[in-house]
């Protein structure tokens, strides 16, 4: 009697378990995984735990650079545009679900730096560069 009532005990907090939103997120976590393709990833895979896009730009608001510029890296490239950046153009690839969260690298700013700010500053290109028409 004792062990049913021990089972029916341990069912019924693991059903209180599932319905935290904790355990909705490590079960949807788990159905990403099992959703992440092999080749590139795309930045609505990534968006679908660290989104919407909106809100990751608002929480990046104050980044400061390595050189101590302050910008916010999470903007539309071109920025005139509403095309968002691939997602491994800064970050690298984490496993889903993450396995341990201290390895996972910093992300940098270099692909700014490569594609457009190659002064290694974030001054308005338009500042150095000509608009040519």
């Amino acid at each position: 009697m004792l062990a049913r009532k021990r089972k029916t005990g341990i069912l019924i907090l693991a059903i209180f378990l599932a319905a935290t939103p904790v355990a909705r997120r490590v079960m949807a976590q788990e159905r990403t995984a099992v959703q992440l393709p092999t080749e590139e990833p795309n930045a609505e895979i990534c968006l679908g735990c660290h989104g919407p896009y909106e809100e990751l730009a608002k929480r990046t608001e104050g980044y400061v650079t390595d050189q101590g510029e302050k910008v916010n890296p999470h903007t539309q490239v071109p920025h005139d545009s509403n095309k968002i950046t691939p997602c491994d153009n800064c970050h690298e690839v984490h496993p889903v679900p993450l396995t341990a969260s201290g390895n996972i690298p910093k992300a940098n700013v270099q692909f700014c730096y490569s594609a457009c700010h190659h002064d290694h500053n974030f001054i308005p290109c338009i500042k150095c560069h000509e608009n040519k028409k």
